[in-house]
């Protein structure tokens, strides 16, 4: 795995010791005349949501929020959560943990909810 950043590679070992289902890095394409090709940082499934979620700023995503929202809205209008965390709060290990244990709380609500 190719990761762009610290950040995500706390994240990634903070949700591979949860035992949760999620895809690393997947590559979504969506064709016809309007081709989109899109790489989310991770994609995750918790008890029957799905969601795409992002580590937004650290060094390498300079996009602003409105580009970020451009870029992914192909997923949302399709029914998947778009979630988005601080790169600073994935700075160690420790606070990659607690990000992911609060990201898992928050699909468990939205789950409630439906």
């Amino acid at each position: 795995l190719l990761f762009r950043s610290k950040q995500e590679i706390n994240l990634y070992r903070a949700l591979k010791s949860k035992g949760v289902s999620f895809a690393p890095l997947p590559v979504f394409v969506r064709g016809g005349d309007e081709y989109q090709r899109l790489e989310p940082d991770f994609l995750v499934i918790y008890q029957g949501v799905t969601a795409v979620v992002e580590v937004d700023g650290d060094t390498v995503h300079t996009e602003s929020p409105a580009e970020a929202h451009a870029r992914t809205s192909a997923l949302q209008h399709e029914g998947i959560v778009i979630e988005r965390v601080r790169a600073a709060d994935c700075e160690t290990l420790e606070l990659a943990n607690a990000t992911a244990n609060k990201l898992l709380d928050n699909l468990g609500k939205l789950k409630a909810t439906r």
